[in-house]
């Protein structure tokens, strides 16, 4: 909304959170000798609910919309049109920008990013499901009604067509109980969560207790689901299925079913990379590869520290209106402190490899709210951020660098005719919260 030559966003969240600002352009500085490009963000002075309590302020909006970070740095010649991220368990997630090679010992492998009527959204081709080995009896068809198959980082679990969501959930209820395992009611009565116990606490453990599955992508990209990317942990001993019937709506593709994933979104080759790794070690293994290998650029190493306190916040906050996600999802805090037990870092690693990029946690600088933001990143997010020294300022406007270096620029508030040629989301940033539904839908803008 614009009054007076400036404008302002506000924005409120399915599960009542909220937040308000101006939309701001300052200069964003990056580790590789370039020189700061102008960035246009909203600058954060009002916040509510989970995005005030959680550790890290502001969301970071990374969907396929010219308007998203990665999109201005795009433009701007900072990167190629690459971004990876990665939903570490327990902790230590990582997000990359630019087109950086993973590991050479990690294998990685690609499906079509579809063009779709559905601009903002991720979207794939499912052709599958498979569990125990066995391919379950499933027409691929189902899989395209609604708003498709969606790869959604703003969602905690995974939602599926009625009729795969039951067969699925079947086979895996069958193994269960056939290994020792008894049903259980969820924690949350609320929910007519499907649950067992009788198990060990930790996702290590759970081998002879839960079956294997897949998803088949196509190209026949298999994404490997063990234990740990279709459960969460309930209660001590006891775990619940973290996939959910979402009717004829579509599928959501939810962080519970990548953790410990690289996902690279290659909107350059118009291409979805699975590269199954735990996050730890491709960072580990990328900084190894950038203290050893000559680059361009300077190169900052810092290890990531644990926060002081466990984040509270729902990893769907970004499902807004009536999207029901974020009320299930941000009603189980306890249940998602263990589907994804995403904690913020407040340390960086950051490197340059060729154009790229970060690895490290999220940290509250401005409360950096990016319009158009299409995918809350989850709780382990990485983004540029100042020198470690930088204190972390809520609810108040701020001045952005990297490496330490200050940028002298004040925040400039856009104009109306700024605003309407750089963004021209502003307008739905101001939808108003509604009721939710019992059907999910995608985090996208």
């Amino acid at each position: 909304m614009c009054t007076n030559d400036r404008c302002y966003y506000s924005r409120t969240y399915a599960e009542r959170s909220s937040s308000e600002g101006w939309m701001v352009e300052d200069a964003f500085g990056f580790p590789d000798a370039q020189p700061p490009v102008r960035m246009v963000f909203g600058c954060e002075n009002g916040e509510t609910g989970e995005i005030y309590r959680q550790m890290a302020d502001g969301i970071m909006g990374m969907g396929n919309n010219h308007n998203a970070f990665q999109s201005q740095l795009v433009a701007r010649g900072v990167i190629d049109d690459v971004f990876s991220l990665c939903f570490g368990y327990p902790k230590d997630g990582i997000l990359l920008l630019g087109d950086v090679k993973m590991p050479v010992h990690a294998k990685t492998v690609y499906t079509p990013l579809l063009s779709s009527l559905h601009l903002h959204y991720y979207n794939v081709k499912m052709e599958g499901i498979s569990v125990d080995g066995e391919t379950l009896p499933l027409d691929a068809e189902m899989f395209d009604h609604g708003y498709g198959v969606v790869l959604d980082s703003g969602t905690t679990f995974t939602y599926l067509p009625s009729e795969a969501f039951k067969v699925m959930s079947w086979a895996i209820k069958t193994f269960a109980e056939s290994h020792g395992l008894q049903p259980t009611p969820g924690a949350d009565p609320q929910y007519n969560d499907i649950c067992w116990k009788g198990a060990p606490d930790d996702f290590q453990d759970l081998e002879g207790y839960f079956p294997h599955a897949e998803f088949v992508f196509g190209g026949n990209a298999r994404l490997f689901l063990p234990p740990l990317r279709y459960l969460f942990l309930s209660r001590p001993g006891e775990y619940c299925l973290g996939v959910f019937d979402n009717g004829m709506s579509g599928t959501l593709i939810g962080g519970v079913s990548v953790r410990d994933v690289v996902i690279t979104y290659d909107r350059r080759n118009n291409r979805v990379g699975f590269t199954t790794m735990p996050c730890a070690e491709v960072a580990a293994d990328l900084a190894a590869q950038a203290s050893s290998s000559p680059m361009p650029g300077n190169v900052t190493l810092l290890a990531p520290s644990t926060p002081s306190k466990p984040e509270q916040r729902s990893a769907s906050a970004e499902v807004r209106g009536n999207f029901t996600t974020a009320q299930q999802d941000a009603t189980r805090a306890a249940d998602v402190k263990q589907v994804q037990d995403l904690q913020t870092q407040e340390a960086v690693t950051m490197f340059n490899i060729n154009h790229a990029i970060l690895i490290g946690t999220i940290a509250g600088l401005c409360a950096l709210f990016m319009l158009a933001e299409v995918m809350f990143l989850g709780r382990n997010t990485l983004l540029t951020q100042a020198s470690a020294a930088l204190e972390r300022i809520r609810g108040g406007f701020g001045r952005l660098s990297s490496q330490g270096q200050a940028n002298e620029a004040e925040t400039t508030p856009l104009t109306v005719a700024e605003t309407i040629t750089r963004n021209t989301d502003v307008e739905e940033a101001s939808l108003p919260f509604t009721d939710m539904e019992r059907n999910a839908k995608p985090s996208n803008t």
